[in-house]
């Protein structure tokens, strides 16, 4: 059994119906969300990178209003102090390198 898109092609069923097919619109957003990544963080972390194209908008979303949020009881470097004991646990160089150039900013 042939489906929608093997018949008509996306470009056909987007033209027809009039909406987006949910993946198209997920990697939309996942490359929207990329992108503002890099524009708040300067890169995209390889731990956001893992995170499913599904997922991605909410991870940030998460992330950005608790661990970057200035509102939160924490201030920044206290933030970053944690996250740079905890990556140097694990040990993760990158992380410890990341956390341990934020804290001094």
């Amino acid at each position: 059994m042939r489906t929608l898109d093997a018949t008509f092609g996306l470009g056909a069923l987007v033209g027809i119906i009039g909406i987006t097919p949910p993946s198209v619109a997920q990697d939309r957003s996942a490359e929207a969300t990329y992108r503002d990544i890099e524009q708040t963080l300067g890169l995209v972390p390889s731990f956001f990178k893992m995170f499913p194209k599904a997922g991605i908008a909410g991870a940030w979303a998460g992330f950005k209003s608790v661990q970057l949020s200035p509102e939160t009881k924490l201030n920044g470097k206290v933030k970053e102090l944690i996250r740079l004991a905890v990556s140097a646990q694990i040990p993760y160089t990158y992380c410890i390198y990341v956390h341990a150039a934020a804290a001094r900013a």
